[in-house]
C-alpha cells in the first residue's frame, strides 16, 4: 500500500468532508513517516486515528511533532530581560508533567508516553523569538499548521491549513486545509516547498522562530509512566453514543437473535430500518470482524457512512464504488491481512456483485463476517443474485419496506429463503399509530387520456397481447413485451391532462407547504418547472445527472429550510434518501409497482419539525369517455383495475381514506368505469 492508492482531494472542509475518515486515516495507514507542525496538540487524537495508527506502527512508522508552548506577557518580559528560554521551557514542562502524572492512567496520556518510549514519536517545541513579538500583542505562540505523510516509495502528501493536531482541529471545529501530492505534476513543486519549509521549522533555521529539543529529563519521566503496549478503549455501545432504540427497533433486534442472527426487517419507510440494523449489529459486534453493507446507490453509501460512524465511531470504514479511487487496493490489502481490525465496508450492489469483490469476500473467515442488505429487493436482480449464491455470512439482515420484487416471484422467493424465511414486520398503520410517521390525507384527481393517447395505449395493448402468444424464443419475446409495457406505462405517467390539473392542486396546497412533485423523466420535470416558473414559484430539479456529492445534499437542505418550496424528482428519491421536511407530495407519475408507491409515500410521512400531517395528491388515469368496442372495454377494464388497486392501498391508511374512495367510486360510476361494474 502506498499513498498513491489514496484518493486525495485538493481541499478538505469540515462539514463537507470527514477529515479523519476521508483523509487522515487512509494517509497515515500507508505512511512510514508523519511530520506535523501545529500550534496546539492533544493526545486524545490518537484514539480517533487508531485504525490508521496501528498499520502505521506496523510499517515501522515514525512521527515528528513540532508544537508550541504559550508565552504569557510576564514570560515574554522575563525572557527579554535575559531569562534563559531553556530554563523557562523546563519549568513549563515540569508543570505539564505534574498533570500528566496525575492522569497517567488516562488512555490518551498513556499512548503518548508509549509512542515516545518506543521511539515512534519525536517532539520539539517552538516559540516565537520574543524580540520580534509586537508590543501590541500580550502573548506569543508558534501557530503554524502543516502536515506531511511520506510512504516507503518516498512519495509524500502535504496538507496546509487551519487545523491543529487535536480532536477540535480534526473533528469539532470548522476547519479547512489544502492538499499537495508529490506525484501530481501540477502541484509537486508546491509540495516540495512545503516539505522544505517543515524541515527549516524542525531545524530551527527560521529567524522568527526558536526551536528546542524535547528535554531528555522530561522525556525519561514520560517513559517511566508509559504502558507496555498501545492502549485501546473498550468501545462499548452504551458509552459511545446516545441512542435509545424505538420499541420496533428493540423488537427487531430480539427477532434477529431469536432467528439465529439471520432476519429480514420488513419495516415501513420512516420507522428507522437503518438504525434498527446498525443497532442490531452493534449489539453483537464482538462476533464479527467485517461488516459489509450493501446499498443500491452512491448517495446511500454516503448516507450509511453517517449512521455507521454513529454506532461504530472507531471502526475502519471502506466505501466502495466508482466515486472512491483506490478502494479495491484498500479492500484487497485488508483481506490479505486477514482483517486485522474491525472494519465496515459499504458498497453499492453493482460493485459488490463483481468477481473481484465476491472472490475476496469468499476468502474471509465465515464465522467473523456480517452482512446488511439495504433495499433488499435489489438482491434478487439479474447478476446480483450471485451475492446470495456465493456468500452466506452467519449474521445477515435484509432491509426493505417492500422486499417482494415486482413481477419476479422467483427472485422474491430466493431473497426470503436467503434470510431463512425469518421476518420482522412493521406496517405503515403501526408506524403511524406509534407516531414514527405522521398521519396523512390522500386526494385523488381523475384525468382522461386524450384520443391520441388512448389510440396509442390500445395499439400497444394489442401488440403485447399478440406477442404473448409467441413461444419460439421466450427470452426475446419477454424482452420485447417489457419494452412495450414500458412504452404503454409511460403514456399513463405523462398524460397531458395531468399538467393542466397542476395549477388547481398548487392553489389548493397554499404557499407555505414544502412540496415534492414526482415525475417520470427529466423532460417531464422540466415541463413542470416551466409551469412553476409561470406561477412565480421557485423550485429545484433533483435528477441523476447532477453532482450527487455536492449539489444534492445542499438542495435538500435548502428545501428543508424553505429557500425554495418545490422539489421536482424522478426515481432517484425512491430508495432511502431522507427528506423529512416535505409536507406535501404530488404523484404525477406512478407505476403499478407496490414497492415504488409505498416507498414514495414513506418519504413524505417522515417526522419533521412542526410537522403533524402530510398531504398526498395522486392521479387516476381513465380512458376518454367514448363508446368502446368489446376489445377496448377489456383494455379499459384492465387499465382501471391497475390504477384502482394502487389507490385502494394508498387510501387504506389515510385519515380521509374512506371518503376518498367513496368519492372516486361515485365519479367512476358516472363515467361507466367503476371497476366493480365493468
Amino acid at each position: 500500500m502506498t499513498l498513491r492508492d489514496v484518493y486525495c482531494k485538493e481541499q478538505y472542509i469540515t462539514g463537507e468532508d470527514d477529515l479523519i475518515t476521508d483523509f487522515y486515516i487512509p494517509c497515515l495507514s500507508r505512511s512510514q513517516f508523519y511530520d506535523r507542525a501545529a500550534g496546539f496538540f492533544n493526545s486524545s487524537i490518537y484514539q480517533r486515528i487508531k485504525m490508521g495508527l496501528e498499520p502505521f506502527i506496523k510499517n515501522g512508522g515514525r512521527m515528528r511533532l513540532l508544537t508550541s508552548a504559550k508565552l504569557s506577557p510576564s514570560d515574554i518580559q522575563k525572557i527579554k530581560e535575559g531569562y534563559d528560554e531553556r530554563i523557562w521551557l523546563e519549568e513549563h514542562l515540569n508543570l505539564l508533567y505534574e498533570d500528566f502524572y496525575k492522569n497517567r492512567n488516562d488512555i490518551n496520556v498513556s499512548n503518548l508516553c508509549w509512542l515516545i518510549k518506543c521511539g515512534r514519536l519525536d517532539i520539539k517545541i517552538s516559540i516565537p523569538d520574543v524580540n520580534q513579538i509586537n508590543e501590541d500583542y500580550d502573548t506569543g505562540i508558534f501557530h503554524d499548521k502543516i502536515g506531511i505523510f511520506t510512504d516507503s516509495d518516498e512519495e509524500f502528501v502535504v496538507f496546509f491549513g487551519s487545523n491543529n493536531e487535536s480532536i477540535g482541529g480534526w473533528v469539532s471545529n470548522f476547519e479547512s486545509f489544502e492538499v499537495y501530492c508529490s506525484w501530481d505534476t501540477g502541484v509537486s513543486s508546491r509540495a516540495l516547498k512545503r516539505k522544505h519549509y517543515f524541515e527549516r521549522l524542525w531545524d530551527g533555521s527560521i529567524a522568527s522562530i526558536k526551536t528546542y529539543e524535547f528535554p531528555e529529563a522530561f522525556k525519561q519521566k514520560l517513559i517511566q509512566i508509559a504502558p507496555s503496549k498501545f492502549q485501546y478503549e473498550d468501545n462499548k455501545f452504551s458509552d459511545d453514543i446516545e441512542f435509545e432504540p424505538r420499541k420496533c427497533q428493540s423488537a427487531a433486534y430480539n427477532t434477529f437473535v431469536e432467528s439465529d442472527y439471520v432476519c429480514l426487517y420488513q419495516m415501513a419507510t420512516g420507522t428507522g430500518k437503518t438504525k434498527a440494523a446498525t443497532f442490531s449489529m452493534s449489539m453483537i459486534k464482538d462476533k464479527w470482524d467485517l461488516l459489509v453493507v450493501l446499498v443500491p446507490s452512491i448517495d446511500l453509501v454516503r448516507q450509511w457512512q453517517r449512521d455507521i460512524k454513529l454506532f461504530f465511531p472507531d471502526d475502519y470504514i471502506i466505501m466502495c464504488g466508482s466515486n472512491w479511487v483506490g478502494w479495491k487496493t484498500e479492500f484487497r490489502d485488508l483481506i490479505e491481512a486477514r482483517v486485522p481490525f474491525r472494519t465496515v465496508l459499504i458498497s453499492t450492489y453493482d460493485s459488490a456483485k463483481t468477481e473481484f469483490t465476491l472472490s475476496n469476500l469468499q476468502l474471509i473467515s465465515n464465522d467473523r463476517f456480517a452482512l446488511i442488505c439495504d433495499e433488499v429487493h435489489n438482491l434478487g436482480a439479474g447478476n446480483t443474485k450471485a451475492i446470495m449464491n456465493r456468500i452466506k455470512p452467519p449474521y445477515r439482515i435484509g432491509l426493505s419496506a417492500t422486499p417482494d420484487r415486482h413481477f419476479d416471484d422467483e427472485g422474491s422467493a430466493q431473497i426470503i429463503e436467503y434470510f431463512n424465511n425469518n421476518r420482522y414486520e412493521v406496517s405503515i398503520k403501526e408506524a403511524i399509530r406509534e407516531k414514527y410517521l405522521v398521519e396523512y390525507e390522500y386526494y385523488v384527481v381523475p384525468v382522461s387520456l386524450n384520443d391520441t393517447e388512448w389510440e396509442q395505449y390500445v395499439e400497444l395493448s394489442n401488440q403485447i397481447a399478440r406477442l404473448r402468444f409467441v413461444v419460439d424464443d421466450e427470452t426475446n419475446t419477454n424482452s420485447n413485451i417489457n419494452r412495450l409495457l414500458e412504452r404503454r406505462a409511460r403514456i399513463l405517467k405523462t398524460a397531458e391532462a395531468k399538467l393542466s390539473q397542476l395549477p388547481a392542486i398548487l392553489s389548493e396546497i397554499g404557499s407555505e407547504q414544502r412540496t415534492l412533485i414526482y415525475g417520470d423523466t427529466i423532460d417531464h420535470l422540466e415541463r413542470f418547472g416551466e409551469l412553476l416558473d409561470g406561477m412565480g414559484k421557485e423550485h429545484f430539479l433533483y435528477i441523476g445527472r447532477m453532482d450527487s456529492a455536492e449539489v444534492r445534499p445542499r438542495m435538500i437542505e435548502d428545501f428543508e429550510i424553505g429557500i425554495r418550496k418545490f422539489l421536482l424528482a424522478v426515481k432517484c428519491l425512491d430508495e432511502g434518501v431522507d427528506i423529512p421536511a416535505c409536507d406535501t407530495a404530488i404523484f404525477v407519475s406512478s407505476s403499478t409497482s407496490t414497492r415504488e408507491f409505498v416507498q414514495r409515500r414513506g418519504r413524505v410521512l417522515r417526522q419533521g419539525y412542526k410537522k403533524n400531517r402530510a398531504y398526498l395528491y395522486d392521479f387516476i388515469v381513465i380512458p376518454p369517455y367514448n363508446p368502446y368496442n368489446e376489445r377496448e372495454i377489456e383494455i379499459a377494464q384492465n387499465l382501471i383495475s391497475k390504477e384502482y388497486n394502487r389507490i385502494r392501498i394508498m387510501a387504506e391508511d389515510a385519515i380521509n381514506g374512506t371518503g376518498t374512495i367513496s368519492k372516486l367510486d361515485d365519479y367512476l360510476t358516472t363515467q361507466g368505469l367503476n371497476p366493480y361494474s365493468l
